[in-house]
């Protein structure tokens, strides 16, 4: 493009992995974000509550790696709107003029609007505060509850069992009849559960939780007919777009809708100068809230508000969970014509294949079989060359 002073709003994976990319060719960039510290990955958070890192280790980046790229960050400053005409932000701090923009706000926890959600001792984790506030609660908690049997769910279970052992009786409640239903089958997710329950951690599944007591201070989970007690509950149920900063000019479904250059579809057409990527981003209906997407969209993105012409072609879904040492990976699509199984006592894999090429798979127990799985499914490999690779 002629100018070359880029807006970006939000300084996560998606705005900072951009934010490098348009610094090393030359522009002006502006990140502006809500967060109090620059970028950390959001996994981070779960060493920070496991206890593997301290609040300081996490930061990946800091103010000179910023200065050096070029890049103006701003932090602890919320966005208030955007003209998209006039080409302005509007912050609470200022008002900033752009020749480009990229939103890249992310998205915030799912916490149902169920009774009792606003009772002190409830949380989701999302931000180092999030986590300093748990842990705070856990030092006098005796039980907590995980509201999720997905993959940050499981994570977070994990990572308080690790940390506070048998001095917090942790429990998970899933509302599916298995855990991390999204990426795994019952097959698997069966295997998942015995290492989660053998670390003495209560699976509470077809539990979807209706409520929560208390007076003030939260004490009781009302799940499947059942009252549980716990004096922590951490809700790990998914994900919401950050939309607002554009909601009332882009077209909004789940997320903000992109073409495959990631410009913002808006009511009358394409916005010329607006990009979005990663968590708030609706590509082809798929929003995709992992780190890959992130980034592989924030590439895209970086790439076409430099003048280029280049087209996101959609990220394979892949996710990796450590849970109590073990690692869980779920790739691609989790059915298949035909499957691939082998099962022993340490070690789950099961390969999904479309007329003999592989298009998904789930490995429990290793994380190098994990990473081969992932990259036949990326690769799009015949059955013949992943049964060789696995080498079972």
């Amino acid at each position: 493009m002629d100018s070359s002073h880029v807006v970006i709003l939000g300084g996560g994976t998606a705005g900072t992995v951009a934010a490098e990319r348009l610094g090393e060719k030359g522009f002006h960039v502006r990140i502006i974000t809500d967060e109090k510290y620059p970028y950390y990955p959001r996994s981070s958070l779960i060493d920070l509550i496991a206890g593997d890192v301290n609040e300081g280790d996490i930061i990946k980046h800091g103010e000179e790696w910023y200065e050096e790229r070029g890049i103006y960050l701003q932090v602890g400053e919320r966005v208030t709107g955007v003209n998209p005409f006039l080409k302005k932000v509007k912050t609470d701090a200022g008002e900033y003029e752009y020749d480009a923009l990229l939103v890249a706000t992310g998205a915030r926890p799912h916490i149902p609007h169920i009774p009792g959600r606003e009772l002190r001792g409830v949380f989701a984790l999302r931000r180092v505060e999030d986590a300093r506030a748990i842990l705070e609660r856990c030092e006098e908690a005796r039980s907590v509850a995980v509201v999720g049997g997905g993959p940050l769910g499981i994570e977070v279970t994990a990572a308080l069992t690790k940390r506070f052992g048998g001095a917090l009786e942790v429990s998970v409640y899933e509302r599916e009849g298995h855990l991390m239903p999204a990426l795994l089958d019952a097959e698997t997710a069966a295997h998942l559960r015995e290492i989660v329950e053998e670390a003495g951690v209560k699976v509470h599944l077809n539990s979807e939780v209706l409520g929560l007591n208390g007076t003030l201070q939260v004490s009781e989970v009302v799940a499947a007919g059942h009252r549980f007690h716990a004096d922590l509950v951490v809700f790990a149920a998914g994900t919401v777009p950050n939309v607002e900063p554009l909601s009332g000019c882009a077209m909004v479904r789940r997320g903000i809708v992109v073409d495959s250059t990631l410009r913002v579809e808006g009511s009358g057409g394409k916005y010329r100068d607006i990009w979005a990527a990663g968590d708030v981003a609706e590509w082809e209906g798929n929003v995709y809230g992992t780190a890959r997407a992130a980034v592989e969209q924030a590439e895209v993105a970086a790439e076409n508000i430099a003048g280029d012409s280049v087209r996101y072609r959609g990220t394979v879904r892949s996710h990796t969970v450590r849970c109590f040492d073990t690692y869980v990976t779920s790739v691609g699509r989790i059915s298949g014509e035909e499957t691939l199984k082998y099962r022993d006592e340490d070690l789950t894999v099961k390969v999904f294949l479309e007329r003999g090429v592989v298009v998904g798979g789930i490995v429990i127990g290793s994380k190098i079989m994990g990473v081969r799985v992932d990259e036949a499914v990326r690769k799009g490999l015949h059955v013949s060359a992943i049964e060789d690779i696995l080498n079972l």
